[in-house]
């Protein structure tokens, strides 16, 4: 029996990278006038991928995390709607996110593409929406309705130089193939790759690792070389990225230069930094803590005491204006529970005083008995005259 013919496959979606520095301007109306495919919220969740994207649809790079905070609603339902997007010819993926090797993450990394049909009829597309304009130069020219894979591949990027991009990702996040493209299309997929960001806005020096693995070698170095705890070896890092003043790509060499000259003649750079946090970190242990709670301190602050003291002795040694000035033997217990007493009658008499000398006269014509001192003999008899006399004369 003859073969049936295979089916041809379907074409691939044309990059708006080859539309120049506004291949996202122009991919978005047309994304508005012929993507009517797609529901609404994917059509939104696709405008606010463009914000992150460089002006030729290129590099939108988000990450799912800032991405929700942006658009808004669930990291599933964004992936559901780029998913669609991709399905639909309006999208792809250049390159999966997730973890490296030194347990930093990397971004999905999208770049902006038109259906084939639709970039093949993009300047009738676009012609109600741009009116008398003057449409896209790449739009208006005759394009074949469906661009083969040998043409794709020999048509090389046009991209416009750009002062930066609309999202800078984390250079140490990003491992050194996302950023070594050139520009030219993959030759696995057929498409223009992402346009290289280092020569615009990146140093030179190459990247292979993150900040916080280069942290921990240089940790680990300062332990094998000068036994420093971590907290020292952090502390000594930081002052010596401090002094650099530049980035530094091999922390372990750039302090190993710290320690030697050029002629091989040794070097007290770094081990003048590693003798002041060694010194700073014994003052700092050797110190009172600041957050101590001075009510759980339970020494006495009044002078020394023995361990076994009464009452009287506590008293004594709290009241030092009490003690002798002179310079002798101490007194003796004896003479000390003495003093404490007297100490204590003498304040006990001065605020019975101070009561008395507060309490209201008496008011006329009421009868008080008089203080003792003045009548020792108070008989029945004896009462009774002294009301009836202060009755009459209206003596107190």
């Amino acid at each position: 029996m003859p073969e049936s013919p295979r089916a041809a496959p379907a074409p691939e979606p044309v990059p708006a990278a080859l539309l120049g520095a506004r291949g996202v301007f122009i991919w978005q109306k047309a994304l508005h006038i012929a993507g009517l495919d797609l529901p609404e919220k994917v059509r939104y969740t696709l405008c606010v991928l463009a914000l992150y994207m460089n002006p030729d649809g290129t590099q939108g790079r988000p990450g799912y995390h800032r991405f929700v905070l942006a658009r808004g609603g669930t990291e599933r339902t964004l992936r559901r709607h780029l998913d669609q997007a991709i399905a639909g010819g309006w999208l792809m993926c250049v390159q999966r996110g997730g973890r490296n090797g030194d347990g930093t993450t990397r971004a999905s990394v999208y770049i902006a593409t038109f259906p084939a049909a639709v970039f093949a009829r993009l300047a009738e597309i676009l012609a109600p929406a741009w009116g008398d304009c003057e449409l896209p130069e790449m739009a208006a020219e005759a394009l074949p309705a469906e661009p083969s894979q040998a043409d794709t591949q020999e048509r090389p990027v046009e991209t416009a130089p750009h002062p930066d991009t609309y999202e800078c990702p984390d250079e140490d996040s990003q491992p050194d193939k996302t950023r070594t493209s050139t520009g030219h299309p993959d030759a696995s997929t057929g498409h223009a790759a992402c346009p290289p960001t280092d020569q615009v806005h990146r140093p030179d020096t190459p990247i292979s690792q993150s900040t916080r693995a280069r942290d921990r070698q240089g940790t680990r170095w300062l332990h094998e070389r000068y036994g420093l705890t971590d907290e020292e070896a952090a502390a000594v890092i930081e002052v010596v990225r401090g002094r650099a003043g530049t980035r530094v790509v091999d922390l372990v060499k750039y302090m190993e230069s710290m320690t030697v000259h050029p002629d091989g003649s040794p070097k007290t750079d770094l081990l003048d930094i590693v003798e002041a946090v060694q010194l700073h970190s014994t003052a700092t242990t050797t110190a009172p803590d600041d957050d101590d709670d001075p009510y759980d301190d339970r020494t006495p602050t009044g002078p020394a005491l023995p361990d076994s003291r009464s009452v009287a002795e506590a008293l004594a040694a709290a009241t030092p204006d009490r003690q002798p000035e002179h310079d002798g033997p101490r007194p003796s217990v004896a003479q000390t529970i003495a003093a404490a007493r007297k100490h204590l009658a003498q304040i006990a008499a001065e605020s019975e005083a101070a009561r008395l000398a507060k309490r209201p006269p008496a008011l006329p014509g009421r009868w008080e008995p008089e203080p003792a001192d003045q009548h020792t003999h108070h008989t029945p008899e004896h009462l009774r005259e002294r009301m009836h006399e202060q009755t009459i004369t209206g003596a107190p």
